[in-house]
């Protein structure tokens, strides 16, 4: 049995606890809010083109239906070896995948030049009855992490929420991805509410 709980409730996971619910993973939040002072268009910009020159890529918003095979190719590539649900080495299903990216997601590629296949991905949506904006995924293939491109996708994330009317970017990731946090963290995202993952095994046969 699984639940999730707001990382801010302690009375509630003290109650889960009770009922021997442990936490099995936290997943910590994150929000750059636009609407802050100083915060503005221009800055954003000269961000964002200065980390994907230091990464040495360009960063371009995708088709999401034209370009879906290219999208999915680099997603499966920036998947392997992050703290995915349930087993980290499970296989990726781009299928799955796929139904994931809502259709009015706007989906930013990082690629060298001459652009060959994708390097990396990040994917932001509009919230459904919030000004807000959320990351849905960021990710670098093997081979070239460690290089800066998240961080150029990040700044690059954040221009298009601004543009796109948004009031704040948030998201969520592993408390145990620690190359995604230092890119918030040097983005300027602030922590905000996350939650925790709760499992029970029910097999002991014990109930409540």
């Amino acid at each position: 049995m699984t639940s999730t709980l707001r990382d801010d409730l302690d009375r509630g996971r003290r109650f889960a606890e009770r009922y021997d619910l442990n936490v099995a993973a936290h997943s910590v939040g994150w929000r750059f809010d636009f609407t802050a002072p100083g915060v503005d268009l221009v800055a954003l910009a000269v961000r964002a083109t200065s980390a994907a020159n230091a990464a040495g890529v360009r960063v371009r918003r995708a088709r999401l239906h034209r370009e879906q095979d290219h999208i999915l190719d680099c997603m499966g590539r920036s998947m392997a070896g992050l703290p995915l649900p349930g087993d980290r080495y499970q296989q990726v299903d781009l299928t799955q995948a796929r139904r994931t990216i809502p259709d009015d997601a706007v989906v930013l590629l990082a690629e060298n030049r001459p652009a060959e296949r994708a390097l990396g991905i990040t994917i932001i949506t509009p919230q459904a009855g919030t000004p807000d904006w959320y990351t849905n995924y960021t990710g670098v293939a093997v081979g070239h992490r460690g290089r800066g491109m998240a961080g150029a996708l990040k700044a690059a994330a954040l221009l298009q929420a601004h543009r796109g009317g948004a009031s704040a970017l948030v998201t969520h990731n592993a408390d145990t991805n620690e190359a995604i946090l230092r890119t918030n963290r040097r983005a300027g995202m602030k922590p905000n509410v996350g939650y925790w993952s709760l499992i029970r095994d029910t097999r002991s046969g014990k109930w409540f």
